[in-house]
């Protein structure tokens, strides 16, 4: 192979590669979502996107993305579960063997999934932490008692098993 077909191979290469960048940089609200101020679930809501607002992938934080709605040009953050990117909307379609070459995460026998984790409580937010009565009221509104448990199991193919409890802290 001379210098020349080398050279039209790697940009046809390139070219490839910059058509599937671009389609994976865009995506589709599945479901009704806050367009946020911050990655955060206490951040200022913006905006309420609804299904199947398109939107331009800016960047990612966690379990966040940072788009810009195509209509309006307003930029904000959303949660990953809430969008589809095109890229996995093509592979549901069967958009053919070299779309996969393109893909990223974690893939199926049919489609491309994400994984997110749960941010866990700092050291700041237990310190800061306040008892609130109301919503143990809540709680504790939400038990039942053993007579209840015990009809609730009978009517599914539910076992009974003995348990040991926990000890009673001091």
């Amino acid at each position: 192979m001379n210098k020349r077909s080398l050279s039209y191979a790697l940009l046809a290469l390139a070219g490839l590669w910059a058509v599937a960048a671009m389609a994976a940089d865009s995506a589709q609200v599945v479901r009704a979502t806050a367009l946020q101020n911050a990655p955060y679930t206490d951040a200022t809501r913006l905006d309420l996107l609804r299904a199947p607002t398109r939107v331009e992938i800016l960047q990612r934080q966690g379990g966040w993305y940072q788009v810009r709605v195509n209509d309006t040009g307003q930029e904000g953050w959303v949660r990953m579960a809430s969008l589809r990117l095109d890229q996995t909307a093509e592979a549901e379609e069967g958009s053919g063997w070299w779309a996969s070459l393109f893909r990223t995460g974690r893939s199926s026998a049919t489609w491309t999934t994400a994984t997110t984790g749960i941010r866990g409580l700092s050291e700041a937010d237990i310190n800061n932490a306040a008892q609130d009565y109301d919503e143990l009221a809540t709680l504790d509104s939400y038990a039942v008692s053993a007579a209840e448990a015990r009809t609730f199991a009978a009517q599914l193919p539910l076992k009974a098993r003995q348990v040991a409890e926990l000890p009673e802290e001091d």
